[in-house]
């Protein structure tokens, strides 16, 4: 059961090194980054019962890559 405090903290440093080694991956053409605002964001952390968000990768309806955030 999730209790809201998963997750770990990382440098800015692990980061760009974390983002560097998926572009340089053989999946990195699929997806680089997607933007989530911060309205959608907190209405799904404002729902009851929820302590945090999981994210799922995707297909679209055309094939493309894409995050699914709940």
């Amino acid at each position: 059961m999730f209790k809201g405090n998963e997750g770990e903290k990382i440098t800015l440093q692990e980061a760009e090194k974390f983002t560097e080694n998926y572009r340089k991956s053989e999946k990195a053409e699929a997806i680089k980054a997607e933007f989530i605002g911060k309205e959608l964001v907190n209405e799904i952390l404002s729902q009851e019962k929820c302590v945090g968000l999981r994210l799922y990768f995707g297909k679209n309806e055309k094939g493309n890559l894409n995050i699914v955030v709940v």
